[in-house]
């Protein structure tokens, strides 16, 4: 158990479990990236939204696009080694949180019907560690709310939590960071699918991602 993990358990001992805060107004934003985040967050089928015109860049483990049939493929099905790999991933997104005054917004959809909160958690939870699921079960009375379904969050705990989702069934939620424009879609194979405004923030996340052994494609 690392360190981190050992401060986590002591703070929800003590009752202190990170939690979502429900965000109901928004701030206007000029960002392309933050226009993308509002088309899709306001959409009901994601494939209607035209992404085709944005710098889009895939962060992933391997320094070249796997084609079907490549034998790395069949590394996604051991667990030992995806398991052994989140690390790097769990890292990248701290740092990115920091550069980002440590605070994010996640859009997780709207589950107002109790039976319709219960079955998107019964899916997650059966993915995740104790301490990550006692984290999401902390999330409850906020994720019951009527609303938009955008949260921010201001906790790096949290944020891996939903993280770990992305890595680990391709569905952590889609996370904007506003300092340096940044949009996160989680996608299968360990990968996540980065928006970015332009090549000046696309360096800055790139040199983060090599110093983790991680690259954009």
């Amino acid at each position: 158990m690392t360190k981190m993990e050992k401060n986590s358990e002591i703070k929800i001992v003590d009752g202190i479990i990170p939690k979502l805060i429900k965000v109901d107004t928004l701030e206007q934003r000029n960002d392309m990236v933050w226009k993308l985040f509002m088309e899709i967050s306001n959409t009901d089928d994601y494939d209607d939204v035209d992404q085709d015109n944005y710098l889009q860049k895939n962060l992933d483990l391997f320094n070249r696009v796997m084609d079907e049939g490549d034998e790395r493929l069949n590394l996604f099905t051991n667990d030992y080694f995806c398991l052994s790999q989140e690390s790097k991933f769990l890292d990248f997104f701290k740092r990115v949180f920091e550069l980002n005054n440590k605070q994010c917004i996640i859009n997780l959809g709207e589950y107002s019907k109790r039976e319709e909160l219960v079955e998107y958690l019964y899916y997650k939870l059966k993915n995740l560690d104790e301490l990550d699921t006692v984290i999401l079960l902390g999330q409850v009375d906020v994720l019951s709310q009527r609303g938009a379904g955008l949260y921010k969050i201001e906790n790096v705990e949290l944020l891996k939590t939903f993280i770990k989702l992305g890595l680990r069934i391709g569905s952590g939620g889609l996370v904007y960071f506003e300092k340096i424009p940044l949009l996160v879609e989680s996608a299968f194979d360990m990968r996540f699918i980065l928006t970015l405004n332009d090549k000046e923030g696309l360096e800055q996340y790139r040199a983060v991602a090599e110093s983790e052994q991680l690259h954009l494609l």
